[in-house]
């Protein structure tokens, strides 16, 4: 049996700054809808909370473990939430929320893990429940940029009751071929969100994910090579009336390769090894779910580590 207990105190205050101006191109009407009449005068804001989990593990055999816990989370709303207000990095303007008030949960997952000779792997279940849940919406306010060009405004906001379970998988299974071990690797996800209070569904949240891949280690362990690839599904399940700027629908899904590989110098006094990637090994345009900007193209990286005795 496992256990914990916390008490977290947050305050956040803000002063009136030197020429601080909300953007004026928000009309009087829209600053009171989004709550920022107050912003520009400062802010000070103290939370406190009480938060815990209880858990067990329990031996079922040799080779199965078996575990579970149930605790209670605690999120004051960050800086950015409350406070900045400005275009984003990527695409859309964003407000803030002097309003927030912190987000509590009751969060249960339940595991089994499971090795042999030939084998390891493990599945878990998890159950979130939310209130006064923190996320990004769109407000239904568009700022003009011109002719037909608008600029959708985003905040932060409590979105009442909400619900965020999944499932995880993984396995792993080594074998000994030639000079070494090949490994092969599979990880799958799901998950899925709710409002609850109003039967829809929570956005973005990413449904499937997959990695899978293999390994390959020569016995003395002195060097390695790995190819894995991630494999999003397209996100269909969208609340009604949302809106995806970018997308004007559904969240596609997509597919990357990755390759990389390293090598081991082991000496009397220290050990050095060199490592070396490819990241989105086709170089393919795509987006990560609920993102507007793109992610980067092929990437190459290199890296060394250092220890000496």
């Amino acid at each position: 049996m496992t256990g914990g207990f916390r008490f977290d105190r947050f305050k956040t205050a803000s002063e009136p700054t030197t020429n601080f101006a909300i953007d004026p191109r928000l009309t009087t009407q829209q600053i009171e809808q989004l709550g920022l009449t107050g912003l520009a005068e400062g802010l000070a804001i103290t939370n406190s909370a009480y938060t815990g989990d209880i858990g067990a593990v329990f031996t079922l055999t040799q080779n199965v473990n078996l575990s579970a816990r149930i605790g209670r989370s605690f999120r004051t709303p960050n800086i950015s939430e409350r406070f900045f207000t400005d275009a984003g990095s990527a695409e859309g303007f964003l407000v803030g929320n002097p309003s927030l008030v912190p987000e509590t949960g009751i969060n249960f997952d339940a595991s089994a893990k499971f090795h042999t000779s030939r084998f390891t792997g493990s599945v878990t279940y998890f159950n979130n429940y939310f209130k006064n849940f923190l996320a990004t919406q769109f407000t239904g306010i568009r700022i003009p940029q011109g002719p037909g060009r608008f600029l959708d405004v985003y905040q932060t906001r409590n979105v009442r009751t909400a619900r965020i379970q999944g499932f995880e998988a993984d396995i792993e299974a080594p074998f000994k071929i030639s000079l070494g071990y090949l490994t092969p690797y599979g990880n799958f996800s799901y998950l899925r969100g709710d409002d609850v209070d109003f039967a829809q569904p929570l956005d973005f949240i990413s449904p499937f994910r997959t990695n899978v891949g293999f390994r390959w280690q020569n016995f003395g362990k002195s060097y390695y090579f790995d190819y894995n690839a991630r494999i999003v599904g397209k996100q269909n399940r969208l609340s009604v009336g949302y809106l995806i700027p970018v997308n004007d629908g559904p969240e596609p899904g997509y597919v990357t390769h990755s390759v990389s590989g390293g090598y081991y110098f082991r000496k009397e006094h220290f050990n050095f090894s060199i490592n070396a990637g490819v990241s989105n090994l086709f170089n393919r345009f795509y987006s990560e779910q609920f993102t507007y900007a793109p992610a980067r193209g092929r990437s190459f990286t290199i890296g060394t580590t250092w220890e000496i005795k």
